[in-house]
C-alpha cells in the first residue's frame, strides 16, 4: 500500500464529530471519545456549543495558526462574525483578516449571508481564568535535612552549586 491508499483508508473510518452519523460499534459498552462527544452534543441543550464548535473550526481552516493563537473566543450572529481576542495586538493582526474571512465564508452555506466582522479585546476573560488558578506562595512542607553532608565535588562550579544548595538548606532549618 502506498501513502494515499493508507490516507484514504485512515480518514474513511474518521467519524464525524458534531455531525449526525455515526459509526455502529460492536460492543456497545466501548466507545471512541469522539462518539461520546458527538452523542453528547447532539443533545437540543448544546445547540449553542455545537454553532461555536463549527465557527471555530471553519475560522481555523482560513487563519494561520499564529493568527488562530490570538482568538479566545468566537460567534457568528445575523450576518456578523464577532472574535474575541487577549490585547490589542491580537485585534490588530485579525483586523487586517477582516476581508479574508468575509471572502472565504460567503462560499459556506452557513455563512453566505455574513457581512461584516468584528473583532474585540475581552481582556477580562484571561483575568478571569487566572483568578482561579491556586498559587501556594509559601513553603509547603518542613525541610528535614540540616545541610550537613560532606562535598567532595572537585569541579569548582559545581562545588559552589553544592554549597549554595547547603546555605539555602540551613537558612530553611533555622526559625527567627
Amino acid at each position: 500500500m502506498d501513502s494515499q491508499e493508507l490516507k484514504k483508508a485512515f480518514f474513511a473510518q474518521e467519524e464525524s464529530f458534531f455531525g449526525k452519523k455515526h459509526k455502529p460499534y460492536k460492543n456497545k459498552h466501548l466507545r471512541g471519545i469522539t462518539t461520546i462527544f458527538s452523542s453528547i452534543a447532539s443533545q437540543p441543550n448544546y445547540k449553542e456549543i455545537r454553532k461555536r464548535y463549527k465557527v471555530d473550526k471553519i475560522i481555523s481552516k482560513i487563519l494561520l495558526p499564529k493568527q488562530m493563537h490570538y482568538v479566545l473566543y468566537s460567534f457568528y450572529r445575523g450576518g456578523k462574525l464577532t472574535i474575541a481576542v487577549p490585547n490589542h495586538i491580537g485585534q490588530a493582526e485579525l483586523n487586517m483578516q477582516k476581508m479574508t474571512l468575509i471572502k472565504y465564508l460567503k462560499h459556506v452555506k452557513d455563512y453566505a449571508d455574513i457581512q461584516t466582522v468584528s473583532i474585540f479585546r475581552d481582556e477580562s476573560f484571561l483575568k478571569q481564568k487566572k483568578q482561579n488558578k491556586n498559587v501556594v506562595s509559601e513553603m509547603t512542607f518542613k525541610e528535614k535535612s540540616y545541610g550537613i553532608f560532606e562535598n567532595n565535588i572537585s569541579d569548582d562550579k559545581l562545588h559552589k552549586s553544592i554549597e549554595d544548595i547547603r546555605n539555602l538548606i540551613i537558612k530553611s532549618t533555622v526559625t527567627i
